[in-house]
């Protein structure tokens, strides 16, 4: 069965995994939000030691696209684009948001219940999804002010259970509406990406890498200096 390299750098735990759908044969959490462009190649190369395996030995990298921290996604997609160039594989973008409430209906929830999977975007606002117990996407990804009433996202709203994934689960509790909410502690990891089905993540042709690029929803978090400047 083909070995897969997983990285997702959405947000913090920074992960990366490798293995596929039936094992995980090693994996690296970093959860210091300052030290992944410093730490990234360190943790593939010890993750690879666990495995038991090099890089030559992979058949795809698996990145997670977004979207998340702007200055994670760019050092996560930069790596696994140098690195695909290089060993001449293919790329793998995948959903992260969806890998997490996968995660979470295989371990804790019901059919009847909605899975949102959530990453902290600041202040009262998350990137939010909606899934299915099946992985069906109820509402697709966005950068949600909350509160906001869970009939304006998706058509179901009868569900026994809102099951709360992700940084930024605890924001969601309570609304999007009067329903039972379950926070869960799952988190994104790379680990998740290697449990999605090939149908649900696109492969990119090596013509494609160079140009393959993450999804942020929103522009950088960038102020300008009040300092004055001496030099204009």
């Amino acid at each position: 069965m083909e070995t897969f390299l997983a990285i997702d750098t959405t947000s913090v735990p920074f992960s990366v995994a490798i293995g596929n759908k039936e094992k995980i044969l090693g994996e690296e959490v970093n959860f210091e939000r300052t030290a992944l462009a410093g730490s990234i190649t360190r943790m593939i190369e010890r993750c690879c030691k666990q495995a038991g395996t090099d890089l030559q030995h992979i058949s795809a990298i698996i990145i997670a696209r977004g979207p998340g921290s702007y200055t994670g996604l760019r050092i996560g997609y930069s790596v696994a684009k140098g690195l695909c160039m290089a060993l001449g594989i293919p790329l793998i973008e995948a959903d992260a948001l969806e890998a997490m409430a996968l995660e979470t209906a295989r371990k804790e929830g019901g059919e009847d219940s909605i899975y949102c999977t959530a990453l902290d975007a600041r202040r009262n606002e998350v990137y939010m999804s909606l899934f299915d117990f099946h992985g069906k996407t109820l509402h697709p990804v966005t950068a949600c002010v909350l509160p906001v009433e869970l009939e304006t996202l998706t058509d179901k709203t009868d569900p026994d259970k809102i099951y709360c994934s992700g940084d930024g689960a605890q924001k969601v509790l309570g609304q999007l509406g009067p329903y039972k909410y379950c926070q869960t502690n799952i988190l994104n990891m790379a680990s998740n990406l290697l449990q999605l089905s090939s149908s649900s993540m696109k492969l990119s042709s090596f013509a494609e890498i160079a140009g393959a690029e993450p999804l942020y929803l929103k522009p950088p978090n960038i102020t300008v200096s009040k300092k004055p400047d001496y030099f204009s």
